[in-house]
This record gives structure tokens, C-alpha cells and sequence, in this order.
């Protein structure tokens, strides 16, 4: 197997696997673990960082809110959470916190130490705090600082870590539950996870719910698959439904593609940010949670396919390997 390497040559697959810096790397083919190999100390027992793969998870579980009843999509926030009222976020809704087409003003530039994700990475504790910090406490009082808009609500996709912080305060509000409760009742617990998750707190003990949540490479693939088939998980007289197949079905659909809808990346033109997770129907037939730094997993539910991997590559931003994987992706499609 030959991989592009996104500069006019070419890799193999374990070239490839070195180059983009990768921890873990496995291929799930219709049930069956068909590769799996682990770098840098990693076994199938270890957590690795999921990063914004996180996103994914709050995802889904804010999905299944609406499912049950919880909340419904043309919710404003501020009915579950009125403290939002004096925010960026009052006059937005669930589906567009869920698509991430919010309006508010945020900058996720990973290189300005100054940007908002940057300074909202110390609120949140993820990130050291500097001696001289005079910024938020915690997750909850950082989102209150936003009070700015750049766009109508609905309008067009940004990507913005905090509002996926936001949707996790509004769904635990509505559910009466919080996040770690919720993500282990209604998913980690019936998908039948080989190992336990784990999830980065901030200074007040609230979960950081768009990039904290680690896990092992076996259960990120299980979740993936979860999600292809229709909520369903196990094999033959085994098989059952773990999550609801709305939600399922929902996250995997994606949106429709817009000028913009990838990000304004050139490598993703023709993807969706939908319910919180990256979408590739329209061009691969897949979905993909993803987080910085390498991680990533492929799901194709029509070939019943899952590569997942976690990774360490020291440039934050994954669009600097979307060449790579994608060829990646395609020249196992091609196997399968």
C-alpha cells in the first residue's frame, strides 16, 4: 500500500505511520480487527487524548436529549440555561450550537497565545495557568465573558471549541445529569466498552467536554462503529441497540455542503461540521470525529469501516495531514 505523502511523493503505510507522528493505529473491517499496531509505549489497555474527538461524544449525547424529549432543536439555550441570557449566546438554538453555526465571536488560532481558545485552554485548566493569570475561573464563568457576535445565528459554520462546552451545560441542565453521567449511562455503558474513559476537569470539577476525554484505540473504534450502524452494536444473536438509531443515523447523514461548510480548508471542500462531527457523505461516504494533534477515526458505514488513530503530531491543526489521510482512507476503501 502506497500512501500521497502531500508533496508530490509517496509513503508506505508504515512510512506514513512514522511521519504523521502516530501513537496508535487500528482497521476495523465489519466487526473484525483487521491491523492494529501501537508506537511510543501505547497497548490496546491505554488511554490515549481524544482532543475534539470529545466533541463528537457531547455530541451524541446531546442528540439523545432531544430524542427523549429533553429538549428540542429550535430550543434557545437560554431556556435551559438562562444564564446565558446576557451572552453571544442568547438568541441561539440547539441545532445551531450542535452545527456549530452559533455567530459568536471566537478565535481558534492555536498559534496566537493570545486567542481566545488559547486563553480559554488556562479557564478550562487545560492548559497551566501563568503566575500573572488575571482571566476566568473555570469553564462556566469563561463562557460568560462572550458577549460578542460576528454572524446571525444559523447563518455559517465556525469552528469554536467553547461552544460545544455550552452545548454540554445546556444538555446536562435539561437532562438533569451531568456530562460524565450522561456519556456513561447512555453510551460507554450499553456500547459495551472494553475499558473505562476518563475526562480532564477544570478548577470547579466540570468536565471539559470539547477535547478532554480520553479512552482507549479499541473503544474509540467500537463508538465509531456504533455510530455507522445505525446505534446498533454486537454480532449475529448478540446484536442489539445501544443507542437510539436517530441519533445514529443523524450524526452519520451529515449536512448539506455549502461554500465554507469544511471550514474554508481547500483539503475539505464538500464536508459538513453536522451534530458535531465532522462529515464526508458527499465526498467519501463517511463521517469522521477528529481532534489536533492526529487524531482521527474514518467511519464508512456502507463498507462497515473504521480506522481510528491517535496520534502526536507536534502541528496542531490536522488539516496539515488531510492529504495523507485521505489517500490513506481511499487505498484501503479500495481493499475492502
Amino acid at each position: 500500500m502506497t500512501v500521497d505523502d502531500g508533496g508530490g511523493g509517496s509513503w508506505t503505510l508504515d512510512e506514513m505511520l512514522h511521519h504523521t507522528c502516530t501513537n496508535g493505529f487500528l482497521v476495523l473491517h465489519r466487526g473484525q480487527v483487521v491491523a492494529e499496531r501501537y508506537f511510543n509505549g501505547m497497548d490496546r489497555s491505554t488511554r490515549h487524548i481524544m482532543f475534539s474527538m470529545t466533541k463528537t461524544v457531547t455530541g451524541v449525547l446531546a442528540m439523545a436529549a432531544v430524542e427523549s424529549g429533553a429538549m428540542a432543536m429550535d430550543d434557545l439555550l437560554t431556556v435551559h440555561v438562562p444564564e446565558l441570557a446576557d451572552t453571544a449566546y442568547a438568541p441561539v438554538t440547539v441545532q445551531q450550537a450542535l452545527d456549530m453555526t452559533d455567530g459568536i465571536r471566537f478565535v481558534e488560532d492555536y498559534s496566537d497565545n493570545k486567542s481566545d481558545i488559547m486563553r480559554y485552554g488556562v479557564a478550562m485548566a487545560f492548559t497551566p495557568v501563568p503566575g500573572n493569570w488575571d482571566g476566568p475561573d473555570g469553564i462556566h464563568e469563561a463562557i460568560m465573558g462572550f458577549t460578542e457576535r460576528d454572524q446571525l445565528p444559523g447563518e455559517s459554520f465556525l469552528y469554536k471549541s467553547v461552544t460545544t462546552d455550552v452545548l454540554s451545560w445546556v444538555t446536562a441542565r435539561a437532562t438533569g445529569r451531568r456530562w460524565v453521567d450522561g456519556v456513561s449511562e447512555e453510551i460507554w455503558k450499553p456500547m459495551g466498552a472494553e475499558g473505562d474513559a476518563s475526562v480532564i476537569l477544570d478548577g470547579r470539577g466540570v468536565a471539559v467536554t470539547s477535547g478532554g476525554m480520553s479512552c482507549t484505540l479499541r473503544d474509540l473504534a467500537r463508538f465509531g462503529r456504533m455510530l455507522a450502524r445505525s446505534g446498533r452494536v454486537g454480532e449475529g444473536v448478540d446484536e442489539r441497540q445501544a443507542i437510539p438509531a436517530a441519533v445514529a443515523n443523524d450524526i452519520a447523514a451529515g449536512g448539506t455542503p455549502y461554500p465554507g461548510s469544511g471550514g474554508g480548508y481547500p483539503t475539505r471542500e464538500g464536508w459538513t461540521f453536522h451534530r458535531h462531527c465532522w462529515n464526508l457523505q458527499q465526498s467519501m461516504g463517511a463521517f469522521m470525529p477528529m481532534g489536533v494533534h492526529g487524531q482521527r477515526a474514518f467511519c464508512h458505514p456502507e463498507k462497515d469501516l473504521v480506522v481510528a488513530k491517535f496520534g502526536a503530531h507536534p502541528v496542531t491543526g490536522n488539516v496539515y495531514t488531510d492529504v495523507s489521510h485521505e489517500s490513506l482512507y481511499r487505498a484501503i476503501l479500495d481493499r475492502c
